[in-house]
């Protein structure tokens, strides 16, 4: 029983830093990206988060597969699936809203040359 208490706080503490971010994606939202130095920031720190999703999703996977730890950490784990897919949907809307524009620039003076 220790063990899943243990199991529960270490995904809890997982899912407060999700929270964490999403405030910080909701004031990144109003800001605007002004030059290239920026954008190779924000692209930096999306591939980041791109690599903490993919490792909380493995973690969450092999967390789901032991039957004790996926019923007795339930809700901690539905909190984190939750999280996950939020955070992706948190990515691809600042690519889109920072990133989409400038592979269409580039993308215009590519056929320009062409």
């Amino acid at each position: 029983m220790d063990g899943i208490i243990s199991i529960t706080q270490d995904v809890n503490n997982i899912n407060d830093c999700y929270v964490k971010l999403f405030k910080l994606f909701d004031k990144l939202s109003a800001c605007e990206v002004a030059d290239n130095e920026e954008i190779e920031s924000l692209m930096q720190i999306m591939l980041e988060l791109g690599k903490f999703v993919t490792l909380t999703s493995i973690l969450f996977a092999r967390l789901t597969k032991n039957n004790v730890v996926a019923s007795g950490c339930k809700s901690a784990l539905n909190d984190l699936r939750a999280n996950i897919r939020t955070l992706r949907e948190y990515l691809e809307d600042i690519e889109d809203t920072f990133l989409l524009g400038e592979s269409e620039e580039l993308n215009n003076l590519i056929a320009d040359l062409l």
